[in-house]
């Protein structure tokens, strides 16, 4: 009696983590969730030639935030805030820098320009963004932005 109850515990274990093995192999086989915010990370971090590979691969995901993003970049309005290294939106106002949150939206707030720092670009990067930015407005689901690509 004692040795069966043993076995049944045993293979009860033993069936749990087969099902825990099994569900963290299908999570790492499945595209991370957001892409999209590993992507802001590298495109903040890197070089002019990282960045150049990242706008490219930005460009490919099938993302609505993608395109204004790109737009942002473009137009120096892309930062990263310097406390916690978030990307952010920034548009200058009179007392500062009002931020907002890409991945979310959330805005935080106006701050001032040495608490964040802008992602710069340089002229390849400019023809590059200009390229794609144009590729995604055509190609846009939205007919009012593929009206205003032309």
């Amino acid at each position: 009696m004692r040795i069966q109850y043993f076995i049944k515990s045993w293979l009860a274990s033993l069936l749990i983590a087969c099902l825990l093995l099994s569900t963290q192999v299908s999570a790492a086989d499945t595209p991370v969730a957001d892409d999209f915010a590993q992507l802001l990370v590298q495109l903040s971090s890197g070089s002019f030639a990282e960045k150049e590979q990242t706008i490219g691969t930005l460009a490919a995901l099938d993302d609505p935030r993608v395109l204004d993003t790109l737009n942002y970049l473009l137009q120096g309005d892309l930062y990263t805030r310097k406390e916690d290294e978030r990307v952010v939106y920034g548009k200058k106002v009179d007392d500062g820098i009002l931020i907002v949150d890409i991945l979310s939206g959330d805005e935080f707030g106006i701050v001032g320009s040495r608490e964040v720092k802008k992602i710069g670009i340089n002229n390849n990067l400019r023809n590059l963004l200009n390229n794609e930015i144009a590729k995604l407005s055509l190609s846009s689901p939205k007919a009012s932005v593929r009206l205003n690509a032309v």
